[in-house]
């Protein structure tokens, strides 16, 4: 399969209080069908940018006023943790993510570096927190079998978990989880 877009019918979808959400899933598999048949360092590149953007809003929208937002990813990524907008699984993944970005963007890898170490933990790492999530229809793809899906699969399930909003019956929004995006996940592809 090379087209994650043609797994998701986004014609025929009822209309109620996930529509923003809808837009952003549909949004976030067009811009990673985009880039799947390039290197698996730029999906790495792109989620981390979709995910930081996230943090951003959801703190300032959440939160803290813009001035009180951190500067960096790490920072933002913590704060989000530190008052309970994030999980833990999910702020591991998002950690994880970071160091591959930073190695991608300094220049310290080639393509296959993603698969030895220093850097394998979290290219595994992200994987397994993302497989918590069914993104391809195949289930998970281990990192050793096909390094591209793998990664590309893990970004977009990274993307969206940080992304959607959800909110309990009482309108108060629900801590961000991969076990959250896994419910709202079903109910989209079903």
């Amino acid at each position: 399969m090379n087209d994650p877009i043609a797994l998701f019918d986004t014609g025929q979808r009822p209309v109620d209080n996930l529509t923003h959400n809808q837009s952003l899933v549909v949004q976030t598999i067009v811009q990673f069908a985009e880039v799947e048949d390039s290197d698996p360092r730029l999906a790495i590149v792109l989620a981390a940018s979709r995910i930081d953007d996230a943090l951003i809003d959801l703190l300032q929208t959440y939160r803290l006023t813009k001035s009180q937002v951190p500067r960096t990813l790490r920072q933002r990524t913590g704060r989000a943790r530190g008052i309970h907008l994030i999980d833990r699984r999910l702020y591991d993944f998002i950690d994880s993510l970071r160091v591959l970005r930073n190695a991608v963007c300094h220049g310290q890898t080639d393509r296959m570096a993603l698969l030895k170490d220093p850097l394998r933990h979290h290219t595994e790492m992200i994987h397994d927190a993302a497989s918590a999530v069914r993104f391809w229809t195949d289930g998970p793809v281990d990192p050793h079998d096909d390094l591209k899906r793998s990664v590309i699969g893990a970004c977009v399930v990274g993307v969206l978990a940080v992304s959607i909003d959800l909110f309990d019956d009482d309108g108060r929004l629900v801590r961000k989880s991969f076990e959250t995006l896994r419910d709202y996940w079903k109910a989209w592809i079903e």
